[in-house]
């Protein structure tokens, strides 16, 4: 059974997380497969079909200004803004937000291996202008969601640190949180209700930047992963 699990697939969903660039970074998803095949990436109510060369890579752009999919939210609802890659036989998907020196990338998982209950794994905030970060994709209508963050989170008003809360999300919705503190360890499930049955969520998690330095320079990097479950 733990072997049965496979980054694989023909469906796919996805967000595009906080960015310290905010829209002026930009998404490219790269998508490859061991056969020819064909498929399209549905967001904000457009279709974008792309086509691969087996054992080639296929590189799909997604500008923030072109398309309303863009999470900026501390704490918050995005409606409608998850991304969704289907495709006629299996691929593989990775997804990639950058911009300048600022970059995070992900190996995206199919649907049909996604969880129903997740740990978040983030990183140390070393500057106060970064964001640690999880961001939840329903894929079904009637999605309930509860999450228990292991440090306050920086919205407005801040949730509370070791205090659960729930959300609800449709199917394509987008929920994100973020804190100026480390949210690693938090936990994120999908919670079964009187008229809504459990559901499986893509949970990515990772920070908006994380800084370094070093003699002579200084840079930094985004962190954009998803989680497995």
């Amino acid at each position: 059974m733990a072997q049965n699990f496979s980054n694989k697939g023909k469906e796919f969903w996805l967000p595009y997380a906080g960015h310290i660039d905010n829209t002026t970074s930009r998404m490219a998803l790269y998508i490859s497969a061991t056969e020819n095949t064909t498929g399209e990436v549905q967001l904000d109510n457009k279709i974008s079909p792309f086509s691969v060369t087996a054992n080639q890579t296929t590189t799909v752009h997604i500008s923030p200004t072109t398309y309303n999919v863009y999470n900026s939210k501390s704490d918050g609802i995005g409606t409608g803004k998850g991304i969704r890659v289907i495709s006629q036989t299996p691929i593989v998907l990775y997804a990639h937000i950058l911009n300048a020196a600022r970059s995070g990338s992900t190996l995206v998982l199919p649907v049909n291996v996604l969880g129903k209950e997740y740990v978040s794994l983030n990183a140390a905030q070393t500057t106060n202008q970064g964001r640690s970060q999880i961001t939840v994709v329903a894929t079904e209508n009637n999605t309930n969601i509860e999450l228990n963050l292991i440090r306050a989170s920086s919205g407005t008003p801040s949730r509370p640190a070791n205090t659960p809360y729930q959300i609800t999300l449709n199917k394509g919705d987008v929920y994100q949180v973020q804190s100026t503190q480390d949210l690693t360890g938090s936990t994120i499930k999908s919670i079964s209700t009187n008229s809504s049955s459990c559901k499986p969520i893509a949970v990515f998690t990772g920070s908006t930047w994380t800084s370094f330095d070093c003699v002579g320079a200084s840079g930094g990097d985004n962190l954009y992963q998803q989680v497995f479950p």
